[in-house]
Protein backbone atom coordinates (compact mmCIF):
# COMPACT_ATOMS: atom_id res chain seq x y z
CA UNK A 1 0.00 0.00 0.00
CA UNK A 2 2.84 2.53 0.59
CA UNK A 3 4.21 2.03 -3.14
CA UNK A 4 0.62 2.96 -3.66
CA UNK A 5 0.41 6.01 -1.57
CA UNK A 6 4.11 7.15 -3.54
CA UNK A 7 2.49 7.24 -6.69
CA UNK A 8 -0.30 9.23 -5.31
CA UNK A 9 2.04 11.57 -3.95
CA UNK A 10 3.77 12.12 -7.03
CA UNK A 11 1.31 13.13 -8.85
CA UNK A 12 -0.43 15.28 -5.91
CA UNK A 13 2.55 17.37 -5.98
CA UNK A 14 2.32 18.61 -10.02
CA UNK A 15 -1.10 20.40 -8.76
CA UNK A 16 -1.45 24.23 -8.21
CA UNK A 17 -4.47 24.79 -5.78
CA UNK A 18 -4.84 28.31 -7.04
CA UNK A 19 -6.48 26.35 -10.27
CA UNK A 20 -9.42 25.42 -10.07
CA UNK A 21 -9.45 22.46 -12.50
CA UNK A 22 -6.27 21.55 -10.47
CA UNK A 23 -8.07 21.90 -7.04
CA UNK A 24 -11.01 19.76 -8.22
CA UNK A 25 -8.72 16.85 -9.16
CA UNK A 26 -6.54 17.38 -6.13
CA UNK A 27 -9.93 16.72 -4.21
CA UNK A 28 -10.36 13.50 -6.05
CA UNK A 29 -6.85 12.39 -4.96
CA UNK A 30 -7.42 13.64 -1.11
CA UNK A 31 -10.71 12.22 -1.02
CA UNK A 32 -9.72 8.13 -2.37
CA UNK A 33 -6.69 8.60 0.14
CA UNK A 34 -8.74 9.67 3.22
CA UNK A 35 -11.10 6.70 3.09
CA UNK A 36 -9.94 4.34 -0.17
CA UNK A 37 -13.27 5.17 -2.00
CA UNK A 38 -12.27 3.99 -5.25
CA UNK A 39 -15.44 6.16 -6.64
CA UNK A 40 -13.47 9.17 -5.89
CA UNK A 41 -10.14 7.74 -7.54
CA UNK A 42 -12.27 7.24 -10.77
CA UNK A 43 -13.77 10.61 -10.52
CA UNK A 44 -10.15 11.65 -10.81
CA UNK A 45 -9.02 9.46 -13.62
CA UNK A 46 -12.08 10.36 -16.12
CA UNK A 47 -11.58 14.02 -15.69
CA UNK A 48 -7.46 13.63 -15.37
CA UNK A 49 -6.82 13.26 -18.96
CA UNK A 50 -8.40 16.70 -20.38
CA UNK A 51 -5.50 17.88 -17.75
CA UNK A 52 -2.49 15.23 -19.28
CA UNK A 53 -2.94 15.94 -22.30
CA UNK A 54 -3.70 20.11 -22.47
CA UNK A 55 0.02 20.38 -20.06
CA UNK A 56 1.84 17.88 -22.45
CA UNK A 57 0.72 19.65 -25.44
CA UNK A 58 2.10 22.99 -23.88
CA UNK A 59 5.24 21.63 -23.27
CA UNK A 60 4.41 21.08 -19.24
CA UNK A 61 4.84 18.06 -17.11
CA UNK A 62 2.21 15.93 -16.17
CA UNK A 63 2.15 12.78 -14.03
CA UNK A 64 0.82 9.85 -15.77
CA UNK A 65 0.13 6.91 -13.40
CA UNK A 66 1.51 3.12 -14.77
CA UNK A 67 -1.08 0.42 -16.23
CA UNK A 68 0.42 -1.71 -12.64
CA UNK A 69 -0.31 0.80 -10.37
CA UNK A 70 -4.12 0.59 -11.35
CA UNK A 71 -3.65 -3.10 -11.81
CA UNK A 72 -2.64 -2.77 -8.20
CA UNK A 73 -5.13 -0.28 -6.75
CA UNK A 74 -8.13 -2.59 -8.25
CA UNK A 75 -6.79 -5.63 -6.67
CA UNK A 76 -6.68 -3.95 -3.18
CA UNK A 77 -9.90 -1.60 -3.27
CA UNK A 78 -11.93 -3.22 -5.33
CA UNK A 79 -10.68 -6.91 -6.29
CA UNK A 80 -14.16 -7.89 -7.77
CA UNK A 81 -13.46 -5.63 -10.73
CA UNK A 82 -9.83 -7.18 -11.62
CA UNK A 83 -11.34 -9.73 -14.09
CA UNK A 84 -11.96 -6.71 -16.44
CA UNK A 85 -8.38 -5.70 -16.63
CA UNK A 86 -7.84 -9.36 -17.31
CA UNK A 87 -9.79 -9.32 -20.56
CA UNK A 88 -7.81 -9.28 -23.61
CA UNK A 89 -10.62 -7.38 -25.03
CA UNK A 90 -10.32 -4.67 -22.72
CA UNK A 91 -7.03 -4.78 -23.09
CA UNK A 92 -7.12 -4.23 -26.84
CA UNK A 93 -9.24 -1.66 -26.71
CA UNK A 94 -7.24 0.47 -23.73
CA UNK A 95 -4.17 0.21 -26.18
CA UNK A 96 -6.31 1.45 -29.30
CA UNK A 97 -7.28 4.19 -26.75
CA UNK A 98 -3.65 5.05 -25.34
CA UNK A 99 -2.46 4.76 -29.01
CA UNK A 100 -4.48 7.63 -30.43
CA UNK A 101 -4.12 9.91 -27.26
CA UNK A 102 -0.89 10.24 -25.29
CA UNK A 103 1.26 7.69 -27.96
CA UNK A 104 0.16 9.87 -30.63
CA UNK A 105 0.77 13.22 -28.71
CA UNK A 106 3.87 11.59 -27.51
CA UNK A 107 4.80 10.67 -31.15
CA UNK A 108 3.90 14.10 -32.27
CA UNK A 109 5.97 16.09 -29.67
CA UNK A 110 8.88 13.92 -31.75
CA UNK A 111 8.39 14.99 -34.95
CA UNK A 112 6.36 12.04 -36.07
CA UNK A 113 2.68 12.49 -37.39
CA UNK A 114 1.79 9.12 -38.29
CA UNK A 115 -1.64 9.15 -36.54
CA UNK A 116 -3.94 11.89 -35.32
CA UNK A 117 -4.04 12.71 -31.90
CA UNK A 118 -7.52 12.17 -30.53
CA UNK A 119 -7.88 14.99 -28.02
CA UNK A 120 -10.93 14.96 -25.92
CA UNK A 121 -11.81 11.04 -26.72
CA UNK A 122 -11.45 10.65 -22.66
CA UNK A 123 -14.19 13.22 -22.34
CA UNK A 124 -16.48 12.18 -24.98
CA UNK A 125 -16.60 8.39 -23.66
CA UNK A 126 -17.15 9.32 -20.19
CA UNK A 127 -20.17 11.69 -21.47
CA UNK A 128 -21.22 8.38 -23.31
CA UNK A 129 -20.93 6.42 -20.34
CA UNK A 130 -24.41 6.89 -18.94
CA UNK A 131 -26.45 4.87 -21.29
CA UNK A 132 -24.63 1.23 -22.32
CA UNK A 133 -26.53 1.42 -25.85
CA UNK A 134 -24.86 5.40 -26.52
CA UNK A 135 -21.59 3.73 -24.60
CA UNK A 136 -20.87 0.64 -27.26
CA UNK A 137 -22.08 3.26 -30.15
CA UNK A 138 -19.40 5.90 -29.29
CA UNK A 139 -16.57 3.43 -28.71
CA UNK A 140 -17.49 1.16 -31.88
CA UNK A 141 -17.90 4.57 -33.92
CA UNK A 142 -14.07 5.47 -32.30
CA UNK A 143 -12.52 1.79 -33.09
CA UNK A 144 -14.14 1.98 -36.74
CA UNK A 145 -12.12 5.47 -37.19
CA UNK A 146 -9.30 3.87 -35.21
CA UNK A 147 -9.11 0.80 -38.00
CA UNK A 148 -9.70 2.88 -40.87
CA UNK A 149 -6.47 4.91 -39.79
CA UNK A 150 -4.38 2.08 -39.63
CA UNK A 151 -5.48 0.39 -42.77
CA UNK A 152 -4.60 4.01 -44.69
CA UNK A 153 -1.39 4.30 -43.02
CA UNK A 154 -0.47 0.51 -43.70
CA UNK A 155 -1.21 1.74 -47.74
CA UNK A 156 1.15 5.03 -47.98
CA UNK A 157 3.45 4.47 -44.99
CA UNK A 158 6.35 2.08 -43.62
CA UNK A 159 6.35 0.04 -40.61
CA UNK A 160 6.10 -0.20 -37.86
CA UNK A 161 2.33 -0.11 -37.33
CA UNK A 162 -0.10 -0.19 -34.43
CA UNK A 163 -2.21 -3.30 -34.17
CA UNK A 164 -5.82 -2.97 -34.76
CA UNK A 165 -9.01 -4.26 -33.06
CA UNK A 166 -10.90 -6.67 -33.62
CA UNK A 167 -14.69 -7.54 -33.43
CA UNK A 168 -14.08 -10.14 -30.79
CA UNK A 169 -12.72 -7.64 -28.38
CA UNK A 170 -16.16 -5.13 -28.75
CA UNK A 171 -17.63 -8.58 -27.97
CA UNK A 172 -15.61 -8.89 -25.08
CA UNK A 173 -16.42 -5.16 -23.83
CA UNK A 174 -20.24 -5.99 -24.27
CA UNK A 175 -20.02 -8.96 -21.98
CA UNK A 176 -18.43 -6.90 -19.24
CA UNK A 177 -20.89 -4.05 -19.45
CA UNK A 178 -24.00 -6.42 -18.88
CA UNK A 179 -22.23 -8.10 -16.09
CA UNK A 180 -20.25 -4.90 -14.58
CA UNK A 181 -22.09 -2.04 -16.05
CA UNK A 182 -21.26 0.47 -18.56
CA UNK A 183 -19.95 3.53 -16.37
CA UNK A 184 -17.67 1.12 -13.96
CA UNK A 185 -16.35 -0.17 -17.68
CA UNK A 186 -15.55 3.16 -19.60
CA UNK A 187 -14.22 4.76 -16.46
CA UNK A 188 -11.86 1.69 -16.17
CA UNK A 189 -11.02 1.78 -20.09
CA UNK A 190 -10.06 5.56 -19.51
CA UNK A 191 -8.33 4.93 -16.61
CA UNK A 192 -6.25 2.09 -18.16
CA UNK A 193 -6.20 3.23 -21.43
CA UNK A 194 -4.76 6.60 -20.47
CA UNK A 195 -2.22 5.16 -17.97
CA UNK A 196 1.84 4.60 -19.34
CA UNK A 197 2.84 1.04 -19.70
CA UNK A 198 6.75 -0.38 -19.64
CA UNK A 199 8.11 1.26 -22.86
CA UNK A 200 8.40 -2.60 -24.51
CA UNK A 201 5.04 -2.98 -24.45
CA UNK A 202 3.42 -0.15 -25.93
CA UNK A 203 6.01 0.43 -29.04
CA UNK A 204 4.28 0.34 -32.53
CA UNK A 205 3.80 -3.61 -33.48
CA UNK A 206 3.87 -4.38 -37.74
CA UNK A 207 0.63 -6.28 -38.36
CA UNK A 208 -0.13 -8.04 -41.44
CA UNK A 209 -2.87 -6.52 -43.39
CA UNK A 210 -5.27 -9.88 -43.81
CA UNK A 211 -4.89 -9.78 -39.97
CA UNK A 212 -7.06 -6.75 -39.48
CA UNK A 213 -10.72 -6.94 -39.02
CA UNK A 214 -13.21 -3.96 -39.90
CA UNK A 215 -15.19 -2.51 -36.99
CA UNK A 216 -18.59 -1.68 -38.04
CA UNK A 217 -20.02 1.22 -36.76
CA UNK A 218 -22.56 1.08 -34.37
CA UNK A 219 -21.83 -2.35 -34.13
Amino acid sequence: YAELLTEIEKATRQFDEAHSDAFNLLMSLREFVSGDNLDAFLEFTTAYPAYLMGKREQGKYAYQFSIHFIERLIMMTEKRLYPILQSQGFQNIAYAIRQSTVTAQYRKKQGERKYDVRYGLGQELSRKARRPDDFIAALAEFLHNYNAENAQVMETRQPPFRRSVQTSDIDEIVMLIDEYGSETVARLLIAYGYARVPREDDLLEEQPEEEQLEIEEGE
